[in-house]
């Protein structure tokens, strides 16, 4: 039976969705962990601030998958529920704090998922890309994304690629989860129809 898969992505075309831009200092200085795909859990803060943007004072609404330049998946309570459920044997959740641009406490039920290991499943070529200048094994702008098929993990339905560590895969099953619920702030896009200039990696 073959799987489907999708590019997990961000809907950005929210005007009031919240932006996270920035890290906490304790975090921002070794933030490059987030794309090594190893445990966090005993070095992450538990319940760190992080606060929206204020370039977008008027970005307020937090949505499940909530909008952030930071290239990690930041998750409420309820998308929460519904990955661990399909991902939580090869994920954590790192709780954090959400403040808003008063620095006021917007949420306690967010989190930042680290999806465990990474997955070498780029066809490179028949994919479009250009390769990051100081790390040749990554991709950098991507213009289209072709996956090698023999390649995917038939028994993950969230994973992250080692050629791009950001992108997040999910499977055909996890996103109807997702959907069956409701819940919003993201997109799945098919590979093949993936560019890094049309959609946001979380």
């Amino acid at each position: 039976m073959c799987v489907r898969f999708y590019v997990f992505a961000l809907d950005i075309w929210k005007s009031d969705n919240a932006v996270l831009s920035q890290h906490p200092p304790d975090v921002d200085e070794q933030s490059y962990r987030f794309r090594e795909g190893v445990p966090l859990a005993t070095w992450f803060p538990p319940g760190v601030p992080y606060a929206m943007s204020s370039r977008y004072p008027q970005a307020r609404t937090l949505y499940d998958l909530q909008n952030n330049t930071l290239q990690v998946l930041v998750v409420s309570k309820a998308l929460r529920s519904v990955l661990e459920r399909f991902a939580g044997e090869h994920s954590e959740f790192l709780p954090i704090t959400l403040r808003d641009h008063r620095d006021k406490v917007a949420s306690t039920e967010y989190s930042i998922v680290n999806v465990l290991g990474l997955t070498e499943c780029v066809d490179r070529a028949n994919s479009s890309f250009s390769v990051d200048p100081f790390i040749p094994t990554r991709l950098s702008h991507v213009e289209k994304l072709v996956l090698l098929k023999d390649a995917l993990p038939p028994d993950r339905h969230l994973f992250r690629l080692k050629e791009r560590p950001w992108a997040h895969i999910v499977s055909e099953t996890l996103k109807k989860a997702i959907e069956d619920q409701g819940l919003m702030g993201m997109s799945f896009v098919p590979p093949e129809e993936f560019a890094s200039a049309m959609y946001r990696c979380a």
